[in-house]
């Protein structure tokens, strides 16, 4: 499984007027589900290696539903689907029925 990364970068406007740390800030927004400060950018999630895409596909040839394999390697269902088919993996129906 691939490890996750929060990065911070300042918020000044937080810093400044309470004197607190940075990571005391992002943390404190973290934990209580605040909106991130203007000045702290959203990181697109790291994507799959090839290795990964294999070790996706052994998954998902052997049963496994493209929704657990997407919780395996924390991404959305989608994104294993995407993978998948760019790599020439062969698609099962609702019922589990080979498409064509």
């Amino acid at each position: 499984m691939r490890p996750v990364a929060v990065v911070a970068q300042p918020c000044p406007d937080i810093e400044n007027a309470q004197g607190a740390h940075t990571s005391s800030v992002v943390a404190i927004r973290v934990a209580v589900d605040l909106t991130p400060c203007p000045d702290l950018k959203r990181l697109r999630a790291p994507s799959l290696t090839a290795a990964d895409i294999e070790k996706a596909a052994q998954l998902y040839r052997a049963g496994q539903t493209l929704a657990v394999v997407g919780q395996h390697f924390l991404v959305h269902l989608g994104t294993i689907l995407h993978h998948l088919r760019r790599a020439g993996v062969p698609m099962r129906d609702c019922q589990g029925r080979v498409r064509s």
